[in-house]
């Protein structure tokens, strides 16, 4: 019995490290995505749309 709950133990684990890094990975991605607010960057458009 203690086998089975130290395997179901470490899958848990294995699956909160997992998730953990996950969502580190995605704040990272974010975080190298924002413009700053001085920006003269212009909004990127294709003719033909309306104002």
């Amino acid at each position: 019995m203690s086998v089975i709950l130290t395997i179901l133990g470490d899958i848990i684990l294995g699956c909160m490290f997992a998730g953990v890094y996950a969502l580190g990975v995605s704040a990272g991605r974010a975080a190298t995505r924002q413009e700053p607010a001085d920006s003269i960057a212009m909004e990127h458009r294709h003719g033909g749309e309306g104002d």
